[in-house]
Order: structure tokens, then C-alpha cells, then sequence
């Protein structure tokens, strides 16, 4: 059983009901699901406490410790694709007929903003690139990351 399915199951089952074999076995095994389990488990516990009145700011305030952190990441394949893209236009728009149109239109004087423009461009997505796959390339260099503290 995958963990998919796990949570799926899981969240079908009734609250305080004896779980299936076939969950205790995956739950017994998997630290991951273990780990969402216990913080669901608590997480209900604080939802359920006595509150003073309707004041629900405070409730959810005290559950945030549990919740997941989250995480947005683009894959190194989608990255890739797009740093091609951006080379190829680095590349390939000098090399198009309207480009030495517009240089017989306008003169040399525009080239400067393009090729900061580009320039940019360039140093934008490499640092946006560096930024987010600092775990993986600090990994190449040999020298393991600090998680920061939470």
C-alpha cells in the first residue's frame, strides 16, 4: 500500500475506529504517514479543547505548529527547459530578419537597453536557479547545507 491510499482510507475511517490490518501494517512501517497521523491525532486534540468563547483565531493560531510547511518546487526538468529557452532567444533574435530591420530603422543606439534587458534576463533566472536548488549544488561542491531552525 502506498501512502497515497494510506491517507485516502485513513480519512474514511471512522474517528476512534480500530483500524484495518492492512493500515496498521502500512502505519506500523511508514514513518511519513506515522508522522501526519500523530500530528493529525494532536492537532485534533487542541481543535477539540474548551474554548473560551468564538474566539477561533487563537485555535487555529495554536495548530499552525502542526501543519506542514509548505513547499513549492519546480522540477530541475522545468528549470532546464527554461533556461534553453532563454539562451535560444539570447541566440536567436539577433539572428532574425525583423532584428537587422530594426537596426536599419533605428541605428545602434537601441542595442544597449536590449541587450541589458537580456542581460538581466539572464542574471535573474540564474540566481532564481541557484536560490532554489542551493541544497543540490552545495551538495556538488561538498559542502552540506544548515537547515535553518525552526
Amino acid at each position: 500500500m502506498n501512502c497515497e491510499v494510506f491517507e485516502e482510507r485513513y480519512d474514511r475511517a471512522e474517528d476512534g475506529a480500530k483500524l484495518s490490518p492492512a493500515l496498521a501494517l502500512h502505519l506500523a512501517r511508514c514513518p511519513r504517514c506515522a508522522a501526519r497521523v500523530d500530528l493529525r491525532r494532536r492537532a485534533l486534540e487542541l481543535y477539540r479543547l474548551p474554548g473560551t468563547g468564538p474566539d477561533i483565531a487563537s485555535r487555529v493560531l495554536a495548530a499552525l505548529p502542526f501543519l506542514p510547511r509548505p513547499h513549492r518546487s519546480v522540477s530541475l526538468r522545468d528549470w532546464i527547459l527554461a533556461g534553453l529557452a532563454l539562451s535560444a532567444s539570447v541566440i536567436l533574435v539577433p539572428a532574425q530578419r525583423v532584428f537587422s530591420l530594426v537596426i536599419e530603422e533605428y541605428g545602434n543606439r537601441w542595442m544597449l537597453p536590449f541587450v541589458l534587458v537580456f542581460g538581466l534576463a539572464v542574471s535573474v533566472f540564474g540566481a532564481l536557479f541557484i536560490g532554489t536548488h542551493m541544497d543540490e549544488l552545495s551538495g556538488l561542491v561538498g559542502r552540506p547545507r544548515e537547515k535553518p531552525a525552526r
